[in-house]
């Protein structure tokens, strides 16, 4: 006589904790709440005390002081991006890829899914060494990855023309730009930094639909241009591309084009002048070193370069670039007509210079011109284009 055995199995059998969350879900089985997702309003059920378990978010929607009691609509978010998040609170389970990784970290944040949004940083520090570290960098600020910025930037500052010649780096938001432009290790000039900042605000102009004119581009960028050295920026690039035009003011143009400049200076520092007035000349303005306190020797050379007077002096300068007067331990008598070698040499190298210097001068207070001419006794860098030497004191 045959038997006939009957299979008494239960789909639970045999399956992990995990594997029973998720055949619950798949197959709505006890779901309590329905989510509409995407642009598309797509329905998917799901269980609000899984997503509560896993979300403070789900948990204050669902427990809050004005709990959701119907459908739950979440248009930001894809069918597909929704459910690999789902996949992740049921299971623990999650697959983070280069074509997810957008997304998947938009939601994780939306939902404070802590685990979720560590994954999505590791993959993207995949990236933040690659060509793709200005979008990195973007990403890294929009979520408030410290350590992903800080790679993406690392990247940038030893690769910058690469990085700033990327399409992305066009389009990223001005916080970002100014995180770029603070950094005292990029790896370019600040020619090439100002190239590309031109460069940035006439595509968001472009993107707002807006003429790129320079009082356009400066409204756009605000505080963001003040990060541009542009003392330092070349300055035949400085007159034809910016001195021209609204993107900075007349009044900061001028600043800028006489703005004292920092350089290594070696030996001595020489300027030939001659007045047409004779004067009493009580002391000179120096643009400063960079040190607190710095010893100089400073002379007044007659036309046969014979000393006048030597004054070793320790300045004590104060910090910052404004230039200083250093005042003689005697008045000394010029000529009219004759010429004069005024001479600096210092012991310590860095200083400050200004440029665009004028060739001759007149006195605003009294009428006396200067002019200048450059010494063959300057080992260092003062012309009559530029110079440590700011100006004369000295009465008539």
């Amino acid at each position: 006589m045959a038997v006939c055995e009957t299979q008494t199995g239960d789909w639970r059998d045999d399956k992990t904790l995990a594997e029973c969350m998720r055949h619950m879900l798949k197959n709505e089985i006890m779901c309590d709440v329905t989510l509409r997702v995407g642009e598309g309003r797509t329905p998917i059920k799901a269980h609000k005390y899984m997503l509560a378990s896993r979300s403070p978010v789900f948990h204050t929607m669902f427990e809050g002081s004005m709990p959701e009691t119907g459908e739950i609509n979440i248009p930001d978010i894809e069918e597909n991006t929704f459910n690999d998040i789902l996949v992740y609170i049921y299971t623990d389970n999650l697959e983070v890829t280069n074509s997810n990784v957008t997304e998947l970290l938009y939601a994780s944040d939306k939902y404070m899914l802590t685990k979720v949004k560590r994954e999505c940083e590791k993959t993207l520090k995949k990236t933040a060494t690659s060509e793709h570290a200005a979008k990195t960098l973007q990403t890294a600020y929009k979520y408030h990855l410290p350590d992903l910025l800080q790679e993406s930037l690392q990247h940038m500052e030893l690769n910058t023309k690469a990085c700033l010649l990327s399409e992305h780096s066009l389009v990223l938001p001005k916080e970002c730009i100014d995180i770029i432009l603070k950094s005292d290790y990029v790896n370019c000039s600040e020619t090439d930094l100002c190239q590309f900042f031109l460069k940035w605000a006439k595509a968001q102009c472009a993107s707002q639909r807006i003429e790129s004119t320079g009082r356009n581009m400066r409204d756009l960028v605000g505080q963001t241009l003040y990060q541009i050295r542009f003392p330092v920026v070349d300055m035949d690039f400085f007159s034809k591309e910016i001195a021209n035009t609204d993107f900075l003011s007349r009044d900061e143009i001028i600043a800028i084009l006489s703005f004292p400049i920092y350089c290594e200076s070696e030996g001595t520092e020489a300027l030939i002048f001659q007045t047409d007035t004779d004067i009493w000349l009580r002391g000179v303005n120096l643009f400063p070193y960079d040190s607190y306190d710095t010893e100089i020797t400073f002379k007044i050379l007659d036309e046969i370069n014979e000393e006048i007077i030597v004054h070793k002096t320790e300045i004590d300068w104060d910090y910052g670039c404004e230039e200083r007067l250093i005042k003689l331990p005697k008045l000394v008598q010029i000529l009219s007509g004759k010429e004069y070698t005024i001479t600096t040499q210092n012991y310590r190298n860095n200083m400050y210079y200004g440029i665009d210097c004028n060739h001759s001068d007149k006195a605003s207070d009294c009428p006396v011109s200067i002019t200048f001419k450059n010494s063959p006794m300057c080992t260092g860098i003062s012309n009559v284009d530029q110079g440590q030497f700011a100006g004369f004191t000295f009465s008539v």
